[in-house]
Parts: structure tokens; C-alpha cells; sequence
């Protein structure tokens, strides 16, 4: 009479079922994570964005976006824990946080950038480092949206020679030195709307550096304001009625009852009559310091859809979006292509807008299609993109899989899933031989 599990158990046979089974598990395990882009983030030491685009480590939590108008674009995936920070090579590029915390232990700084032109770093909170943001001969770069803060020594630093570089829309604060640092012949920099505060030592510490604009930016409780020298021909102010910056504790008196570039006509204006004196043995001061807090733009964000992924020439292409929070009656750009056409159209009241275009025959292969709008008073501006693939030959239908489906893709989670369910079926069919089921066979491979 027959048993269960006779003649299964210590077979040759058996063990290559065994080994099947736990290819089967594997496979599947490995193809579930990748549906499911299951990731473990580990402690990095410095990452480095090299001048090529590549990222060391090869794991780093960093995401290289494609190319476009000549700009490499780099996320950040997740906060970290970092040694000493992200190193910056890559010119002509935008490294984006994306509201991810950067901490460090201490040493060195958040993110360093050495001779690079033409780079945005933004949405990052950094903290924790000897500084939090070094540029070293680097020019034309971006510093916007961060949380720079609690760090060991200076917030920001421009140096040796970093010119033409604009700071603006950053929290500043609690850093154990100084907020901002510009030195070193570090001229031509724009350090516009940002909030400097309670840090250590000085606000803003100038060394032997001119022509810098220092404008609309909000200092509160810094252990000194700001730091300068004689010499030196920096701007503190815009032309009336634009203003100054805010400056806490100010000591002067705090009246607005006049207006006017020379403060002499009757009327509040938002301006203190008084001028803030900076430094009055140099003979520095803002002439239009700011009766109220100037506010930080709100963040904001815009969606792009696309009617096709595959299209071919002719055909309509139909872009949509959404800018959120809503806002109504803006301009959103529409770019077709790197050099192709660029449209216009105006949000609803919603923030929704819509654009019909029709594929010109110049276009070929993986497109881009860029959406932006520049903000306003209030809110930030935002872009986003996206590609469509335009089929190489004209003329066809629109129908997304028409002509496109001749040569499917196979990304590689298809082929896994592939083998997974060819093993299966080998499996369960050379089980079928066998006098147990299969159910019986796979619990005794467990139980034995």
C-alpha cells in the first residue's frame, strides 16, 4: 500500500525538485522587490557627483535624471547620514533634495563644490557639519530653499574668487559661527530673501569682497548682524520704493511717517525713516531698511500628463497638468523637444491647464516635453517634464501600440517574471508523475 512520502524523500530526483523550488522562491522574492523598489539605505562617507554625471558610490541614494537643454539633474532619494558630505563635479547640473535632511558628524561640509559653474543646489536641510555649503572658485551657482542649520561653523560660504553666484529663499540659522560667509575676492554674488538668524557670530561676515547685492533678506538675533571692512563697495539696498532687509534690535528710531526716496514726505511707506547704519566708522548702512519681515514664497508644484506615450508624426498630442496649490491665470510654458516649439496657455481657476500640439515631422525617437511657470509675489515657480516616443517613419495611426508594439520591450522584471513562471510550470508538470501532489510534496520539503 502506498504511503505518503514514500519514494519522495532522499530521492536524486527529488533533491533537483528541491533546488527548483528554492530557485522558484528566490526568483520571485527578487522579482517582488523590484516591482516594489524594496531599498535599504546605508551610512555613506562623502558621495561624489563627478564631471561625467556617474555618482560614487554606485548605491548612493542619489537618482541622475536624463540631460536636458544641456543641464544634468541629480535627486536626492532619501535622507542621509553622511561622513562628509556630497561633492559636487558636475557642472552645469541641479542637485535637488528634495525636502531630504542631510546630516553629518561634524567634519567637513554638507555639500562642497570646487571650481564648478553653473550649479543649483536646492530643497536640502543640511546640518550638523563644519559648514553647510561650500563654494570654492565656483561661479554663476544657485543656493535656493534650503534649511541650512546648526552647524559647526558658517551656514554658507563663498570663496576664493566665487563670483556672479545668487543665495536667495534659504533658512539660515543656529549656526555656531557665522550664517554666511563671502571671502576672498568673492565678488558679484546676489544674496537675496533669505532668513538670518540666531546664529553665533555674525549674520554676514564680508572679507575684502565688493559689489556683492545684500537685499530683502531678514536678520533676527544673530550675535552680530553683519561683519565688514573698510574698503569695501557692497549694496544694501534696491533703489526706492523697493527697499532694504529687516533688521532685528534695531536701535534707531523705529518711526514711518514719511516716504519718498529722501524719507521727507508725509505718508508710511514700509520703510523706516531712519536709515540702519551697518558700520558707521566705514560709513555703511541700509538706507531703506524694511519696517516688516519680507515673507519667504510658499512652495509649489507642477504635474505634467501626457495623452500618448508612443505617438506618431501628425498626430495630437494633448499635455495637461496642474499647479499646486492651485493658482489661477498663470502662465505655464510648454516646451516641445530641446529645440522645438514652446507654448503658452493659462491655468484655471483650479491651477488644471491644457495643450493640444500636433507632432511636426522634425521630430523623431525619445522627446522631452518640459511644463514651467515662473511663481509670483506669493509662491515659488516650478517645472516638470516628461518624454514621449515619436515614431521614426511618418504617417500611421495614433493608437499608442500601433506601430509601436512590433518591437515590444522586455524589462528585465518581465524577464525574471518569465523564468519564475517557466520553472513553475517544469515543476508542477514533473510533479504530476509523481503519486503525491504536489501541495503534499511542497509541505514535506519544509517538514523534512
Amino acid at each position: 500500500m502506498y504511503k505518503w512520502g514514500q519514494n519522495l524523500m532522499g530521492s536524486p530526483k527529488v533533491e533537483r525538485y528541491k533546488i527548483l523550488f528554492f530557485v522558484f522562491v528566490f526568483l520571485f522574492s527578487l522579482t517582488f522587490s523590484m516591482f516594489f523598489q524594496i531599498k535599504v539605505v546605508k551610512a555613506q562617507n562623502t558621495i561624489t557627483i563627478k564631471q561625467d554625471g556617474t555618482i560614487i558610490p554606485e548605491d548612493a541614494p542619489i537618482f541622475r535624471l536624463s540631460t536636458f537643454e544641456g543641464v544634468r539633474k541629480f535627486i536626492v532619494e532619501t535622507d542621509l547620514e553622511i561622513g562628509t558630505g556630497i561633492d559636487i563635479e558636475c557642472s552645469n547640473s541641479i542637485i535637488d533634495g528634495q525636502g531630504h535632511r542631510l546630516t553629518g558628524n561634524g567634519e567637513g561640509s554638507g555639500i562642497h563644490v570646487y571650481n564648478g559653474q553653473g550649479i543649483t543646489i536646492m530643497n536640502f536641510t543640511i546640518q550638523g557639519f563644519e559648514d553647510g555649503i561650500l563654494l570654492r572658485r565656483s561661479g554663476v551657482c544657485v543656493i535656493q530653499y534650503n534649511h541650512v542649520i546648526n552647524n559647526l561653523a558658517d551656514g554658507i560660504i563663498l570663496s576664493e574668487n566665487s563670483g556672479s553666484n545668487k543665495v536667495f529663499e534659504n533658512v539660515i540659522q543656529g549656526n555656531q559661527d557665522d550664517g554666511i560667509e563671502i571671502r576672498d575676492t568673492s565678488n558679484q554674488n546676489t544674496i537675496n530673501s533669505n532668513i538670518i538668524k540666531e546664529n553665533l557670530d555674525d549674520g554676514i561676515d564680508l572679507d575684502f569682497s565688493n559689489f556683492n547685492v545684500i537685499t530683502f533678506n531678514t536678520f533676527i538675533d544673530n550675535a552680530n548682524h553683519v561683519e565688514t571692512f573698510a574698503g569695501e563697495n557692497n549694496v544694501w539696498n534696491g533703489e526706492y520704493p523697493t527697499g532694504g532687509n529687516f533688521w532685528s534690535n534695531n536701535p534707531f528710531p523705529q518711526i514711518d511717517m514719511f516716504m519718498g526716496a529722501n524719507q521727507d514726505q508725509s505718508g508710511s511707506d514700509g520703510i523706516w525713516d531712519h536709515p540702519y547704519i551697518i558700520d558707521e566708522s566705514y560709513g555703511i548702512e541700509d538706507s531703506y531698511p524694511l519696517v516688516n519681515e519680507p515673507s519667504l514664497r510658499s512652495p509649489t508644484s507642477i504635474s505634467i500628463d501626457l495623452s500618448h506615450k508612443r505617438i506618431n508624426k501628425g498626430s495630437e498630442l494633448t499635455v495637461s497638468g496642474e499647479i499646486s496649490p492651485a493658482q489661477s491665470g498663470q502662465t505655464v510654458i510648454i516646451k516641445y523637444g530641446y529645440n522645438g516649439d514652446t507654448n503658452k496657455v493659462v491655468s484655471r481657476s483650479d491651477g488644471t491647464f491644457e495643450d493640444v500640439f500636433v507632432i511636426p515631422e522634425t521630430f523623431g525617437g525619445t522627446t522631452r516635453i518640459k511644463v514651467s511657470w515662473g511663481g509670483s509675489i506669493t509662491h515659488l515657480g516650478a517645472e516638470n517634464s516628461d518624454t514621449v516616443e515619436v515614431n521614426t517613419n511618418s504617417g500611421g495611426s495614433t493608437d499608442d501600440g500601433n506601430w509601436w508594439e512590433i518591437i515590444p520591450g522586455f524589462p528585465v522584471e518581465s524577464i525574471l517574471l518569465g523564468i519564475f513562471v517557466g520553472l513553475a510550470t517544469i515543476f508542477i508538470s514533473k510533479q504530476r508523475k509523481s503519486p503525491t501532489s504536489t501541495f503534499q510534496n511542497v509541505f514535506q520539503f519544509f517538514y523534512y
